[in-house]
């Protein structure tokens, strides 16, 4: 009878085990790494592969497996580090296997520090404990043009917004990736204004400082219902450029090669730019209409050599 007593101890005993938390993550209120000293001053991490245990509020929340498979941390004012430098906001990398979070939940997480393409995150989670609900941070104001695009690495995983009406510049990436370009006006290409070289390097410059992406917190591939505008992208609801949209709000993050915003609320587009009427052509008229595909107008193979080519013309 106490052999059998002392097994069941034994038995019950191993699940406690397991299930305790590691020793470095601590409870809630505990000392935390705050996130702007895992941000540092710098395009990457002071901290890389360090184990950090962070406490700070949830701003935007992209768990699921067609999402980002994670979440975004912004730290509670009082606990900024008053730095123009520095961003207080990091991406988790979590799944709601680890972990599901919500917006505006207070918790700690515990995991290891990295940066994917140029991403300051957090991966490798060891713990994530919800220590609070319902706490509301105010978005910070980004406006455009921007004065120097290394301004934007300052904000790099934070809640912000676009107080200006933006423009839809650029769409070709919509029905691919879901995305869109927003600027502070229609950009042209800088060949179309300036001559190839400087004078055409110096334009591309300036119309970095006007632009964002405006993404859609997914990883998917030509997604099947697209949400620009709302409530679908439609023949009869199409996004066209020179639309317009104000008050985008949503979490400013980085990836293939570019800064972009994931909206934490529906961008809501105005159009601005409608379609022309179909014209009307008199009978006795003669118009010709004609095309051209410029995508493979190739000055030869495109690498010095000559005709023929694979994807341009056969011959001059």
């Amino acid at each position: 009878m106490m052999l059998r007593s002392v097994c069941l101890c034994l038995l019950l005993s191993l699940p406690l085990i397991a299930l305790s938390r590691p020793a470095s993550t601590g409870q809630c209120g505990d000392p935390a790494t705050l996130i702007s000293a895992i941000q540092g001053s710098g395009s990457t991490s002071p901290l890389i592969h360090q184990t950090v245990a962070v406490e700070a509020v949830v701003v935007g929340d992209f768990q699921q497996e067609n999402q980002l498979r994670g979440f975004y941390l912004q730290e509670e004012t009082r606990d900024h580090d008053n730095s123009a430098l520095t961003s207080e906001g990091v991406f988790v990398f979590a799944k709601t296997a680890i972990g599901d979070v919500s917006i505006g939940d207070r918790v700690r997480v515990t995991g290891n520090v990295s940066e994917f393409f140029g991403l300051t995150q957090i991966n490798r989670v060891a713990d994530i404990q919800i220590c609070a609900n319902a706490i509301k941070l105010k978005p910070t104001p980004l406006q455009f043009p921007l004065t120097h695009i290394d301004i934007l690495e300052a904000f790099e995983g934070m809640l912000i917004t676009l107080p200006q009406t933006m423009v839809v510049s650029e769409h070709v990436n919509l029905g691919r990736y879901h995305e869109v370009v927003l600027a502070t006006e229609r950009l042209w290409q800088p060949t179309q204004r300036a001559s190839p070289g400087a004078a055409a390097l110096a334009l591309q410059a300036a119309n970095n400082l006007k632009r964002i992406i405006l993404d859609n917190g997914s990883r998917q591939k030509y997604p099947k219902n697209i949400r620009y505008p709302a409530p679908q992208l439609t023949a009869f609801n199409s996004l066209r450029g020179g639309d317009t949209v104000a008050g985008v709000t949503g979490i400013l993050s980085y990836g293939i090669n570019a800064y972009r915003i994931h909206p934490t609320r529906p961008p809501q587009f105005i159009t601005s730019n409608k379609r022309p009427l179909i014209p009307s052509i008199p009978p006795s008229s003669n118009l010709t209409i004609a095309s051209f595909n410029l995508a493979n107008y190739f000055n030869g193979n495109g690498r010095g050599g000559g005709f023929p080519n694979v994807r341009g013309a056969d011959s001059l």
